[in-house]
């Protein structure tokens, strides 16, 4: 099934035609319409219904082979028996919009994925400090690279891939500051209560020191992995998301998905296992 996307009149070699029922919910005005898909290319899809108050610019939220997304209306066509319209997704809109030098519009592209980076970044470094800085290095990388991301991929899997890259370097810059108790205050999703977790651990200096160091070249593993093997791995192994959701935010199939994911483990592993060769070696050294 490819992405919901929207007619490109400029490349319309990129347009899959594509049919199914579309349900699309306006909110000013209250509305609901059932139509049916008529294309879909990398960020839009095009649609055929029979509401008439549908107008260009209006956000309407969209339900269409068992998933849900957000949409901006693009053009509407009233022909003799239905309504006809193309429709980008929000994000997609949004990202051409800050390209083009509307930068009052990043909050609203990053707010629904803030929740996901802070957990991702304390869950990495737990020093609140460094959670606070590394989000604002990492956001703004985002920025700067905006650019370079391709309308119809995953964004939620892009950002999570910068964020944890930069909580992995802080983590290695950091790593013979931290010792003693560690604290992670998150936000629960469910019921919008808070739930603070305090991780204390009964160790000597030199074993949370032990520790930090098994994490920084864990990070150091998976940053020296290729592209592939290392999104696949960041999202189920550091992220323990399903093998089912890695693979729709990659835009793979989940034999694919779990194939990357065992490399990616073996390449890891070989990497940790060299490390610790490495250390074992100098601590022979030191003790002759």
């Amino acid at each position: 099934m490819a992405p919901l996307g929207c007619p490109d009149r400029r490349r319309s070699e990129e347009r899959q035609h594509a049919s199914g029922t579309v349900m699309l919910f306006a909110s000013e005005p209250a509305a609901m319409a059932t139509g049916k898909m008529v294309n879909i290319s990398t960020c839009g899809f095009r649609v055929q219904h029979a509401y008439s108050g549908l107008r260009p610019a209006q956000v309407l939220r969209i339900h269409y082979d068992r998933r849900q997304t957000e949409a901006r209306v693009i053009w509407v066509q009233h022909r003799n028996r239905c309504v006809e319209c193309g429709l980008i997704q929000q994000e997609a809109y949004l990202i051409r919009r800050l390209r083009a030098g509307e930068g009052e519009l990043f909050s609203e592209l990053i707010s629904p994925y803030m929740r996901t980076l802070r957990f991702t970044v304390s869950s990495i470094l737990y020093n609140q400090a460094d959670v606070e800085e590394v989000l604002q290095e990492s956001l703004l990388k985002v920025i700067a690279h905006l650019d370079q991301f391709h309308l119809g991929q995953n964004l939620r899997a892009w950002l999570l891939q910068i964020t944890t890259n930069e909580a992995c370097k802080r983590l290695r810059k950091n790593r013979r500051q931290w010792h003693g108790a560690m604290a992670l205050e998150e936000e629960q999703h469910e019921g919008g209560r808070r739930l603070t977790r305090f991780m204390v651990r009964q160790e000597t200096p030199m074993q949370a020191l032990e520790r930090k160091e098994f994490i920084c070249e864990v990070c150091a593993a998976v940053e020296s992995l290729s592209e592939i093997y290392r999104h696949v791995f960041v999202l189920r192994d550091l992220h323990q998301l399903e093998m089912a959701e890695v693979a729709s935010l990659l835009g793979i199939n989940v034999d694919t998905a779990n194939t990357r994911l065992h490399r990616a483990r073996l390449q890891v592993r070989a990497r940790l296992q060299v490390r610790a060769r490495l250390n074992s070696h100098k601590a022979l050294a030191s003790a002759a």
